[in-house]
């Protein structure tokens, strides 16, 4: 049975989303994947829609790790 848990990011998205893109973790990128944008452009498509939405401010997005 497969161990899922997540983490609230509230600051610094970028570091995050480059840490859980980074090759030696993930087989040169194979085991990352996203919802709804591109895994590459991830933070600029996620800080689009909070501007969009004037949602910039607490949480910014999750980590799901499984």
């Amino acid at each position: 049975m497969a161990i899922t848990k997540y983490k609230v990011i509230k600051k610094n998205l970028d570091a995050v989303i480059n840490y859980a893109m980074n090759g030696e973790k993930t087989e040169n990128g194979i085991l990352v994947s996203a919802i709804n944008c591109l895994p590459q452009k991830a933070y600029s498509q996620m800080m689009l829609t909070k501007k969009a939405f004037h949602k910039e401010d607490g949480r910014l997005g999750y980590h799901i790790i499984q």
